[in-house]
């Protein structure tokens, strides 16, 4: 009669041990690139304008806001035309 073969508790910890330190090295691994990915994206758009529409309470677009880095200002548009205009003029 065969018996079947069970891994041992020392084989099963062994196997545990070893499937845990695998997902804490992937999710380090996961969390430094992530960490990498955002200083890069910091560091080549840091200078860019920051460009966003804005919306009243029920959901229509009121305008465009623009945040110039260079000056610090924040500056409020009507349309879409209105900012494209600005930014040509401005980075020319």
């Amino acid at each position: 009669m065969n018996t079947p073969n069970y891994p041992s508790l020392t084989e099963k910890n062994s196997l545990n041990q070893s499937k845990n330190t695998s997902s804490l090295i992937a999710r380090l691994n996961s969390v430094m690139t992530q960490f990498w990915n955002n200083i890069w994206d910091w560091i080549v758009t840091h200078d860019d304008p920051k460009v966003r529409e804005r919306f009243d309470r029920q959901g229509r677009r009121i305008g465009w806001q623009v945040f110039d880095p260079e000056t610090g200002y924040t500056i409020s548009f009507g349309s879409e035309l209105e900012v494209r205009l600005w930014l040509e003029h401005r980075y020319r």
